[in-house]
């Protein structure tokens, strides 16, 4: 679940590819609707993304 559409569909892809290089028959899903994100799950895995003033919005530090 996430509320910023390119970084889920970021983390989405990544957890896709993990899955399948790991040889896991596990079904991620996303969505950005936080009233459906745990429905039926059987875990959430949290990828929260540290919002600061220190980062640009690229997730690079600024060095400040």
């Amino acid at each position: 679940m996430g509320i910023n559409e390119e970084r889920l569909n970021a983390s989405f892809t990544l957890a896709r590819k993990y899955a399948w290089e790991m040889g896991s028959d596990v079904k991620i899903e996303k969505t950005m609707d936080s009233s459906r994100m745990i429905v039926g799950s059987g875990f959430v895995i949290n990828t929260a993304y540290p919002y600061s003033p220190r980062y640009h919005p690229d997730g690079v530090e600024s060095g400040m």
